[in-house]
């Protein structure tokens, strides 16, 4: 009877130990499998981090392009103001040759004048 009786006991011990550790089987493929979502998710956060620096690169290349260009526009008016004082200067330079031209011809013909007298 105590046979009997262990057999029950044992196979009671037996069944219990089997439903644990099937329990304990699931419980390890489902963290697993959470494992395995949770390294898609860092993945994917991962490649949102990237988007987020690379947006934030290019508004920051976008930015530095406005102001090269604002520098070239400023640039480009500074310019035009120079060659304007440049034809300026150029067409006075010869406006004095002119009259210097005139002064000597001026003083050439007043020097046959003295002459004359």
């Amino acid at each position: 009877m105590q046979n009997g009786k262990a057999q029950k006991e044992m196979t009671a011990l037996i069944s219990e130990v089997s439903s644990e550790f099937t329990a304990q089987s699931r419980e390890i493929e489902s963290t697993e499998s959470q494992s395995r979502k949770v390294d898609e998710a860092e993945a994917g956060l991962e490649t949102q981090n990237q988007f987020r620096s690379t947006i934030v690169l290019q508004n920051q290349i976008d930015q530095r392009l406005t102001r090269i260009r604002k520098m070239k526009e400023d640039l480009g008016e500074k310019l035009s103001g120079i060659k304007a004082d440049i034809s300026a200067i150029e067409a006075n330079h010869s406006s004095i040759k002119a009259n210097i031209s005139a002064i000597k011809a001026i003083i050439s013909a007043d020097s046959e004048l003295q002459q004359l007298k």
